[in-house]
C-alpha cells in the first residue's frame, strides 16, 4: 500500500519553476492488519448503530418525552389551589377568634348572674337568720291565722250559746284558751315558716345555679365543637396545600420515564460508533517512509507544495472523510457519510438547511485522526476545515494549538491508515458539519474522475 503523488500536477508551469516531489510510505503488516480490522468492524457495527439510533428516534416521536407538557398551566392550578387553601386557613383563624370571644362573653354573663344569685341568696339567708321572713309570705301567713282564729272564735261562741252556758266567765275562759292555743300555734307555725322559707330559698338557689352551670357547659361545648371542626378543616386544607405540587412531580416523572428507554438506545448506538483506535495509533508510523525532492526555480516542502496546489483549486485534489463520519442532518439527526445521497437535506454552518446536489464516488485514500478540545474526526490532509473567523485551513496545515470552529484547539494529529473515503457537494455555501467540524464540500473539479 503506497501513497505516491507527483506535485507537477499542481505546480508545473511553462517558463517558471517546477518541483518534483515523490514520497512513499510502506505500512507494516501489523498496521495493515489493524486497519483492515478497524474497517471491517466499522462496516459491521455502523448499521447496528444507525438502527439503534432510529429506534430511539421512533420511541421519542409523539411520545410524552417530546410532547411539551403544559407545566405553566399545571403550576397555575397548583398556585390557585394553594392560595384558596391559605385563604380558607385564614378564615378558620377568624372563626376560632370569634368562637373564643363568644364563649368568653357567655361565660362572663353567666359569671355575673352567678355572683348576683350568690349575693341575693346570702341576703335572704341573713334575713331568715334574723327571723325575718319575706313580707309577702308573712302577710299570707297572718291572713291565714286570722281567718283560722275568727272561725274558731265564732264557732266557740256559737257552741256555748247553743248549750246555754254562754256567760261572762265561761266566755272569758274560752277566749283565753283560744288565745293561748293560737299563740302556740303561731309560734310553731312561725318556726316552720322560717325553715320552709330557707328550704325553698336553697332549692331556688340550687336550681338557678344548676341552670347557670348548664349554660356555662353549653358555651364551653360550643367553643370546643367549633375548635374541633376548624382543626379538621385545617388538616384538609393542609393536605390540599401539600398535594398541590403533586401533578407537577407526576408529569415530570412521566416525561423522564418516557425519555429513558430512547436515551438508553441512543447511548448504545454511540457505543457502537466505531472501533477503538488505540491499537492503530500505537502501530502507526512504524512503516518505512522514503522521500525524494528536486526543485528548479521556486518551490517548497511536501505539504506546502501539495496542499498549496489544492488550496488554489487546481485539479486532482480530494476533499473527503472515511465511513463512520457523522453528518448533521437538517432534521436534527445524524447520518453516516457513506449513506448520504443526492437530495438529502443537511445542516450548514449558519444553521440553514442545504441540499446535497452531488456525491463523490468512494475510493481509498490515507486519512488522519484530528483530536480537538471538543471533538475528533478522521479526514484526508486535503480537507479544508473552518476556523472561528470563517476562513478555511487544510487539514495538512493544522498544528497543535490551531483553533477550529465548534471544536476548539487541536490537541493531536495521528495517521490512521488508508480507508475508503466519501464527500459531497451542497447548495448555497457548500459546507456541512462532519463529527462537529465545519467542512468545505468538494465538487467534480476537485474530485477529478472520482465522482
Amino acid at each position: 500500500m503506497k501513497f505516491i503523488m507527483d506535485l507537477q500536477l499542481f505546480g508545473g508551469g511553462k517558463g517558471g519553476s517546477s518541483t518534483t516531489n515523490v514520497q512513499s510510505y510502506t505500512p507494516t503488516a501489523e498496521e495493515i492488519r489493524l486497519q483492515k480490522q478497524a474497517a471491517d468492524y466499522s462496516e459491521a457495527v455502523s448499521p447496528n448503530a444507525l438502527e439503534l439510533n432510529n429506534y430511539a428516534m421512533n420511541l421519542l416521536k409523539d411520545s410524552l418525552g417530546t410532547v411539551q407538557v403544559d407545566y405553566n398551566t399545571i403550576n397555575k392550578n397548583a398556585q390557585n389551589q394553594i392560595n384558596n387553601a391559605m385563604g380558607n386557613m385564614a378564615a378558620l383563624a377568624g372563626s376560632n377568634n370569634a368562637s373564643n370571644a363568644a364563649a368568653n362573653n357567655a361565660l362572663g354573663n353567666i359569671s355575673n348572674q352567678t355572683g348576683t344569685l350568690a349575693g341575693l341568696t346570702a341576703q335572704n339567708y341573713g334575713n331568715l337568720a334574723a327571723g325575718n321572713i319575706p313580707s309577702a309570705y308573712q302577710a299570707a301567713m297572718e291572713n291565714s291565722i286570722k281567718s283560722a282564729l275568727d272561725n274558731t272564735m265564732g264557732k266557740t261562741i256559737s257552741s256555748l250559746g247553743n248549750r246555754g252556758v254562754l256567760n261572762s266567765s265561761v266566755t272569758s275562759s274560752a277566749l283565753n284558751d283560744i288565745e293561748r292555743n293560737a299563740a302556740n300555734t303561731v309560734a310553731q307555725q312561725y318556726q316552720q315558716n322560717i325553715n320552709q322559707s330557707a328550704d325553698l330559698l336553697g332549692r331556688q338557689s340550687d336550681t338557678l345555679g344548676s341552670a347557670l352551670g348548664q349554660q356555662a357547659q353549653y358555651a364551653q361545648q360550643q367553643f370546643e365543637n367549633t375548635q374541633n371542626n376548624n382543626s379538621q378543616n385545617s388538616g384538609l386544607y393542609s393536605n390540599l396545600i401539600n398535594s398541590a405540587a403533586q401533578p407537577i412531580a407526576t408529569a415530570a416523572a412521566a416525561q423522564e420515564a418516557a425519555i429513558s428507554p430512547a436515551q438508553s438506545l441512543w447511548s448504545s448506538s454511540l457505543g457502537l460508533n466505531g472501533a477503538s483506535l488505540g491499537a492503530l495509533n500505537a502501530a502507526s508510523g512504524k512503516g518505512t517512509t522514503t522521500s525524494t525532492q528536486t526543485m528548479s526555480g521556486g518551490g517548497g516542502g511536501f505539504f506546502s507544495g501539495l496542499l498549496g496546489g489544492i488550496g488554489s483549486g487546481l485539479g486532482g485534489a480530494l476533499f473527503c472523510f472515511p465511513a463512520g463520519t457523522k453528518i448533521s442532518m437538517a432534521d436534527g439527526t445524524e447520518k453516516d457519510i457513506k449513506h448520504i445521497h443526492e437530495g438529502d437535506e443537511v445542516l450548514s454552518d449558519d444553521g440553514s438547511k442545504v441540499t446535497v446536489i452531488e456525491v463523490m464516488k468512494p475510493h481509498y485514500n490515507d486519512v488522519y485522526n484530528i483530536i480537538c478540545e471538543n471533538g475528533h474526526t478522521s479526514t484526508t490532509l486535503s480537507q479544508p476545515l473552518m476556523k472561528p473567523d470563517g476562513e478555511y485551513i487544510l487539514a495538512g496545515d493544522l498544528k497543535i494549538g490551531t483553533e477550529l470552529k465548534r471544536v476548539g484547539k487541536v490537541r493531536s494529529l495521528v495517521y490512521s491508515g488508508e480507508r475508503k473515503v466519501y464527500d459531497f457537494k451542497t447548495s448555497d455555501d457548500n459546507n456541512y458539519i462532519a463529527d462537529g467540524f465545519v467542512a468545505m464540500g468538494g465538487d467534480g473539479s476537485i474530485w477529478g474522475g472520482g465522482n
